[in-house]
């Protein structure tokens, strides 16, 4: 009896199995979560100002940096963004609450009207548009389409944050009868940055200028994806009341976001730039930017495949190779011979040859295998592909953690990270 209670208790705690059950709960309740979720606000929360973000990709940064900036928290969390944990979010939060920031996301078409209904957001940022999930709504122009509903939920009161320098994103501006402002690099943005410069490893400084004001901001995020964020989210806070001062002091302070362009000082003196959870086209090009612009003795790359790739394969990843070759010394490719081959040809035909060039099956723990050796000051590795893929096993395997696990296709779900995994905690207690 005893045993059985321990073994049932013992279930219950491990954060795999707590994953699993939350999820299942979530799944289970989400008929009724949603306009539970939807009164609750009306009733409760109709004094809370709401701020809801949304776009292909960018979000998570976004949100931090809005709650850094509202909430001078220099390690916020964010939400899990379907529906339904969208939905706990809210019931959870007490009426008491002056504000709040939601990240959304949508994987198919239909979701973001349930969003609208549910949230009644005051603010609502829009960061990108892009090709993830292309395969669930057939084109960007669905896509954005579906997105927009998020601002059609407005009301005349509230603001629409627009990403100024994205077409697709500016094309809401006639979807919603709430104010607009938009933010990016050009000119005619409200909301601008000027002199974007590089201060590797610590981070960005730029000059945010917004409505006749100016101000330095300096950032310990990385590269142009995380200008963008800190812009959507100063447009965002000035319109809550904190001042462009504020807004920089508070966001001075605030950590990458894991696995977003972080940065990672490893023990030999090389330094990794986590990118490994998202690898859409678009996202796979803004990493291979950012590594372009870092000083370095030597740039390695260790690449993922890309996630629903919309143009041609082959044409895909032989740009890919030599976009490689021009800002890197080495690349990793974890993936199947017939993607690797026109990469390779890329990579070849960018100038990369010999043993600068290889490939592996299993991300963990060829790709290690692989390195070039030895790593130490003035090396420099991009790791950059899918959460599907368990590329973070690479990442705590060279910031010193004991990683066992070898599996090459990963029976757990995505939300679940390698670093709170079964198999990784054991190690740690052994």
């Amino acid at each position: 009896m005893k045993s059985s209670l321990r073994h049932s208790i013992n279930i219950l705690r491990s954060p795999l199995r707590r994953h699993h059950l939350h999820r299942a709960l979530i799944l289970h309740q989400r008929p009724f979560l949603i306009p539970l979720a939807g009164f609750y606000r009306r009733i409760f929360l109709k004094k809370v100002i709401l701020t809801a973000v949304a776009g292909t990709f960018g979000k998570t940064s976004t949100t931090r940096a809005l709650k850094a900036a509202l909430f001078a928290d220099e390690s916020p969390e964010t939400n899990w963004n379907p529906e339904s944990p969208v939905a706990l979010e809210l019931l959870r939060t007490s009426p008491r609450r002056r504000r709040m920031v939601l990240e959304i996301g949508i994987d198919r078409p239909g979701r973001m009207g349930a969003f609208g209904w549910m949230m009644k957001p005051n603010i609502a940022i829009v960061t990108s548009i892009g090709t993830e999930h292309h395969l669930s709504f057939g084109s960007l122009e669905a896509t954005r389409n579906e997105k927009a509903e998020i601002v059609r939920a407005l009301p005349p009161s509230g603001l629409a944050v627009l990403n100024g320098d994205s077409p697709d994103v500016l094309w809401m501006k006639d979807q919603t009868v709430a104010r607009v402002i938009t933010f990016g690099l050009r000119p005619e943005n409200q909301v601008r940055a000027t002199a974007v410069r590089m201060d590797w490893p610590q981070g960005t400084e730029m000059m945010i200028h917004a409505f006749g004001r100016s101000q330095p901001f300096s950032t310990r995020l990385i590269g142009l994806p995380m200008v963008y964020a800190v812009l959507g989210a100063t447009a965002a806070a000035l319109e809550q009341g904190l001042s462009l001062e504020e807004i920089a002091k508070r966001l001075q302070s605030l950590c990458p976001t894991p696995a977003r362009l972080e940065t990672v000082a490893l023990s030999n003196g090389a330094w990794l730039l986590r990118d490994e959870f998202k690898a859409s086209i678009e996202t796979v090009e803004a990493a291979l930017d950012v590594m372009k612009e870092v000083p370095a003795r030597r740039r390695i790359v260790i690449l993922g495949t890309v996630f629903e790739p919309k143009s041609d394969t082959e044409k895909l990843y032989r740009h890919l190779g030599a976009r490689i070759a021009r800002c890197a010394e080495h690349v990793i490719f974890i993936g199947e011979k017939d993607l690797w081959d026109p990469l390779a040809a890329g990579a070849a035909h960018g100038g990369l040859g010999g043993d600068t060039i290889s490939r592996v099956q299993k991300a963990f723990p060829d790709a290690l295998e692989a390195l070039p050796s030895p790593l130490g000051p003035g090396d420099v590795l991009l790791l950059k592909g899918q959460t599907e893929q368990r590329l973070e096993r690479i990442a705590l395997a060279l910031m010193g953690e004991k990683v066992h696990c070898h599996v090459r296709k990963c029976s757990a779900a995505v939300t679940l990270l390698c670093r709170e995994c079964d198999l990784l905690i054991q190690n740690r207690q052994t």
